[in-house]
């Protein structure tokens, strides 16, 4: 994966070098959700960034993107205490550093907003959870603890927009993006005996593996740095 993850990103860098490339910062709302076996999970509202390089696609037959960026991964649940019946809604984030690699394909030039649609590859490093935060009342691994937190992840990333012309240098856009995991952000390969901290009463918290799904929905701007060759 890290070999595949070097050649794509070399073989842009060349293709952007050579022609010319668009680049720009991006960001918006991460829709996140986790499957926790048969535990149902809530979405987490969060925000990500990210900084990217695009090649020219000046005929419509696609171009080539590489981007990082800062996403925060995660779910949430909604606890009510049945002794004191008061709820609150719990967040699981973890924030991750994101590499994607992909392409881009528009499917009429000629029409602005032009609309395209685009596939990627991606690897994440986690640097950080809120896992402590739970610590004080985390009896037994009752909740996810750092101890199982996988630092590297992978996916892939679906998605398409519109683009805007505001002028021959500079393109807004608005992107929709689908980024299932393919390998796990957490791996409880063990069951464990635990007490609910809300019941007193204890359970088993089975063995899990935790895979992120997350929805985003994206504005960024693109700017043209063009190479010109004179005689």
């Amino acid at each position: 994966m890290r070999i595949l993850f070097i050649f794509i990103f070399l073989f842009i860098a060349l293709h952007c070098s050579a022609q010319g490339f668009y680049f720009g910062p991006k960001g918006g709302i991460n829709i996140a959700t986790q499957k926790w076996g048969f535990q149902d999970r809530a979405p987490l509202l969060a925000l990500h960034g990210d900084l990217f390089i695009e090649s020219l696609d000046d005929y419509g037959s696609g171009s080539f993107y590489g981007q990082i960026g800062y996403h925060t991964r995660g779910s949430s649940a909604r606890i009510r205490n049945i002794l004191t019946n008061i709820g609150f809604t719990q967040g699981f984030k973890f924030n991750n550093i994101s590499l994607g690699l992909g392409i881009k394909k528009r499917l009429d030039v000629t029409r602005k907003p032009t609309i395209y649609y685009m596939a990627g590859l991606r690897a994440e490093y986690t640097i950080s959870t809120n896992l402590s935060e739970f610590e004080a009342f985390n009896s037994n691994f009752f909740y996810p603890v750092d101890d199982f937190v996988k630092n590297f992840t992978y996916g892939i990333t679906l998605g398409g927009g519109f683009e805007f012309e505001f002028n021959s240098l500079v393109q807004p856009f608005v992107e929709f993006a689908f980024m299932p995991d393919l390998g796990p952000q957490y791996d409880q390969f063990i069951d464990i005996s635990t007490i609910n901290p809300w019941t007193g009463l204890p359970q088993v918290s089975s063995a899990k593996m935790i895979r992120n799904t997350t929805i985003e929905i994206t504005v960024g701007c693109k700017f043209l740095r063009e190479v010109i060759y004179v005689d």
